[in-house]
Parts: C-alpha cells; structure tokens; sequence
C-alpha cells in the first residue's frame, strides 16, 4: 500500500518536473506572471510620472501679466484689451456725475500688478449723471447691470445697426445708431430698472426682439 502511494506521489512529481521543462511548464507561467506584474508597475509608474510632468508644465506655461490700465476708457475698448489677456470680466453699472457714460469708473485688479492670466477683474462702468427725476433708492428701482452685444451677421456687407431698449423707466430708447461691419463687434453696457426689451434693427428692419431680465 505504502509502496503504491511512493509510486503515484513520484510519478507526481515526474510530471511536474516535466512541465517546468516546456514552454507552457509552471515554471514558464509564474515567470510571465512576473514579467506581467513588474510591466504594470512600470507602466503605473511612467504614467504618473508623465501626468506630474505635465500638470507641472501646464501650471509653469501660466503666462504673468501686468495688469493694463483702463480706468477712463470706453468699456468696449477696455473689454477688448483684457480679453486679450483671458481675464475673466465683471460689470458692474453705477451713476457718476463727473463720468461720462459708457467710461469704466473703476478697475478691481491695480494697473502693473503681476497676475495669471485668466484672472477675474471687476470693472465699474459709469451710467453717466443721476436723471432729477429720478431716485436710485426708491423701493420701485429694481436696478440690473446688463450689457447688449451685437455682431452683425456676415451676410451684410455693412449695415446700420439700431439698437432700442425700454424697461420701466424708458420707452424703447435708441442707445446706438451707427453704420457696422461684420468685424465690428458691439458691447453696450446699460442699467435697466426692472425687466426690459431690447430691440435691433438693420438697415431699419427689425432683426432681434429679445426680453431682458
């Protein structure tokens, strides 16, 4: 009995040993395995090896600015140059008596400050002068900042824009009236007091109708 055990365990092992021999042995097999698993590794490693790279040379290519001054310019003009510079730009309406419509009153970042681009600078735009007839802090002025951008399609060669507005204060104001092209672009900055309508035409055809909120 004992004897038929020590044979079957030896042949056992003869088939092992044969298989540790051949391509496809245990041998062969925990060998791939390991080659398997050091490759992850590696392969784990270069890739977050790579992303550190990356991530690092995306934050280095931040450029730095300096921050341009464009207190006392038309808005569309001073939301030009800080586009240029991907900032990311705020507005905010306010009455001056001594600003002119239309002129930004005050810069949140300070002109030759160095900054990422893809900042977030507030500007406040002048409305212009207080009407008499009228008192920003009575309960019925429900005041919003909003800024009215046109381009005129590329279908016209040129074109007279007329841009209207009304809300609860004006009746369908003309705010602009001025022969554009298609590489014009038109930014308006404007107070409304409550909801509002605006109104553009081309070449005095009525072109968008659009609520204001």
């Amino acid at each position: 009995m004992l004897k038929i055990k020590f044979t079957n365990f030896k042949k056992i092992m003869d088939y092992i040993n044969q298989l540790k021999q051949t391509p496809l042995g245990y041998a062969s097999v925990f060998s791939s395995l390991k080659k398997m698993v050091l490759f992850f590794i590696l392969y784990l490693f270069i890739t977050g090896l790579t992303a550190i790279i990356i991530i690092f040379s995306f934050n280095k290519k931040q450029e730095i600015v300096l921050v341009p001054k464009v207190i006392n310019m038309e808005f569309y003009n001073a939301y030009k140059i800080l586009h240029s510079y991907d900032f990311n730009v705020e507005i905010e309406l306010k009455s001056f008596n001594n600003i002119n419509s239309g002129l930004v009153a005050f810069q949140s970042l300070q002109e030759g400050k160095k900054v990422k681009k893809g900042r977030k600078i507030k500007l406040i735009i002048s409305s212009g002068a207080v009407s008499a007839d009228h008192d920003e802090t009575s309960d019925d002025a429900t005041l919003n900042s909003y800024i009215i951008k046109f381009k005129l399609p590329e279908s016209y060669s040129e074109g007279r824009v007329k841009i209207l507005f009304s809300d609860n204060k004006y009746s369908d104001k003309v705010i602009f009236n001025e022969l554009v092209y298609p590489t014009n672009k038109i930014m308006i900055p404007i107070k409304i007091y409550g909801n509002g309508i605006q109104k553009i035409y081309i070449n005095d055809e009525l072109y968008i109708e659009k609520d204001i909120e």
